[in-house]
């Protein structure tokens, strides 16, 4: 029986999808930061350890939370 640390590590070299969890399309000329923090996300030579950093955040949440993915139709 694999441990834990094995499963988490087998887990953490499969693909990784972004989930869009916004409710909608930000429209261009909207308030707010949403395309300053998508240009950096973008760019950035450090979204690889910023997406390290999610992956390892969720999983611990996992430990304690129930969570459920489902595949949202399109309206």
């Amino acid at each position: 029986m694999e441990s834990k640390t094995e499963r988490i590590n087998a887990l953490l070299k499969k693909p990784c999808f972004i989930m869009d969890f916004l409710p909608e399309q930000v429209k261009p000329g909207n308030g707010g930061q949403f395309f300053d923090v998508e240009y950096y996300l973008l760019s950035s030579d450090k979204h690889i350890e910023l997406k390290d950093r999610f992956v390892a955040v969720i999983l611990k949440l996992m430990c304690y939370y129930h969570v459920a993915i489902r595949k949202q139709e399109n309206t």
